[in-house]
């Protein structure tokens, strides 16, 4: 073998090894970016579940402000009735002032059973505020959530983005590469 055929094997050996460095790494960025793109997936799937989530608590949360909004009117209610009450308990102690037998005080008949609607009505209500605040909180968290996601699959897309120009580079290298390995062979042998 010539000198100047010697200089072309080496040049066709180091034009080889970048063609295959370049394989290599093409090889590797496509299996990383495909990776991403399936993460890229499942976070919008995430992402997507946790909308649909908040989309639910939210009307919940929105139904049950509308219901806790009636308290101030079944409150006044309530005090209407028992106003209604005081006035019909002191006309039917009229009404038995008149007549002969034990008087009833229509308050103190009626008194336990007010007391226990009012309980269980203001037990409602509180029950009502207990769920809008977990409903506000879960709404934090999934506001927090979406947030967190919204930003991994930012760095996702850039991922991918940045595996598709590294795909390219080792394209054009491996091109590259190959019209040197081809140039060096036609000189080896002649």
């Amino acid at each position: 073998m010539t000198p100047e055929q010697k200089k072309h094997e080496e040049e066709y050996l180091a034009a080889k090894k970048r063609y295959e460095t370049a394989y290599a790494n093409k090889v590797k960025y496509t299996r990383e970016k495909a990776a991403d793109e399936t993460k890229k997936q499942q976070l919008i799937n995430s992402i997507n579940t946790k909308k649909s989530e908040l989309k639910k608590v939210s009307e919940t949360y929105t139904d049950l402000t509308k219901t806790n909004g009636k308290d101030n009117e079944i409150d006044g209610q309530i005090k209407k009735s028992a106003k209604h009450l005081a006035t019909a308990a002191a006309q039917f102690k009229n009404i038995g002032t008149s007549s002969r037998g034990n008087q009833k005080d229509l308050e103190t008949v009626f008194s336990a059973k007010v007391t226990k609607t009012n309980k269980h009505i203001s037990d409602a209500f509180s029950g009502i505020e207990k769920a809008k605040k977990n409903l506000s909180g879960r709404k934090t968290t999934l506001n927090g959530e979406i947030t967190k996601l919204n930003g991994e699959l930012a760095t996702v897309k850039s991922n991918i983005t940045r595996y598709a120009s590294l795909i390219s580079d080792a394209d054009s290298a491996m091109r590259t590469a190959s019209v040197d390995m081809a140039y060096h062979k036609k000189y080896m042998t002649a």
